[in-house]
């Protein structure tokens, strides 16, 4: 029963922050739907986070683990309870957390440029 616990409190604490990215998400899309250069901006800097963040460690191991944590720590500290499901997938949800974060943070400042212009 313990487990049980553990893992619904591990998939609420998945759950929150992905929510909230996808959220913002859709609500810089009603903004920038006419517009395609936000979308692979955001896109292309959330592909290129992933792989800085998983190739170097893919190849040369736990050494890179220290600058991966530096890259992902605002996400690592609130998903450490997923950490003793093991390492690689505490690794891969972090980095898609934050790749995804990151990328959506761009999607929503481009958002931000098409409803100044309209504006003024």
């Amino acid at each position: 029963m313990e487990n049980i616990g553990y893992y619904a409190f591990a998939i609420i604490a998945i759950a929150i922050p992905a929510g909230l990215i996808f959220f913002a998400g859709s609500r810089a899309h009603r903004v920038c739907k006419a517009h395609t250069w936000p979308k692979v901006i955001a896109l292309g800097f959330a592909l290129a986070y992933v792989f800085v963040a998983l190739a170097p460690q893919a190849i040369y191991g736990t050494q890179w683990a220290s600058a991966w944590f530096i890259l992902a720590m605002p996400f690592s500290i609130v998903l450490e309870i997923i950490a003793p499901l093991g390492f690689g997938l505490f690794v891969l949800i972090t980095t898609i957390i934050a790749a995804t974060f990151w990328g959506t943070l761009l999607y929503v400042v481009f958002a931000i440029v098409p409803r100044l212009r309209r504006v003024h």
